[in-house]
């Protein structure tokens, strides 16, 4: 089992009942590419997590390949097992930013990031 990253619910102490309860790997919230990029306060804190966790899976979502770009370079200086590109989210409030599988629509960060 997949612990699967969710606004609001992936929180730490969710990660560790996760794994306690038999989660094979846990995921962070799914953190805006553009707030880490910025280092927002608020983005950046739900970079936390403890060995016990492990293994952990960052997932960055986005428009802006450059500050996608920016944001996994910053992500992988606190050593995830997983960095992961959402390119599937199907929620209205990400995908109409051309985020998520908003990315997919035309020209999106899809097509740019290689």
């Amino acid at each position: 089992m997949l612990a699967a990253p969710m606004a609001g619910i992936s929180t730490p102490a969710y990660r560790l009942l996760a794994r306690r309860f038999g989660a094979a790997m846990v995921y962070t919230e799914m953190i805006s590419s553009h707030g880490l990029a910025y280092k927002n306060k608020r983005t950046t804190d739900l970079l936390s997590f403890t060995a016990a966790e492990r293994p952990l899976g960052i997932q960055l979502f986005g428009a802006d390949p450059e500050i996608m770009y920016q944001a996994a370079r910053l992500a992988s200086a606190i050593e995830p097992d997983i960095i992961d590109l959402n390119f599937g989210c199907p929620v209205k409030k990400i995908v109409k930013k051309k985020r998520g599988s908003g990315g997919f629509e035309g020209y999106g960060p899809g097509s740019s990031i290689g």
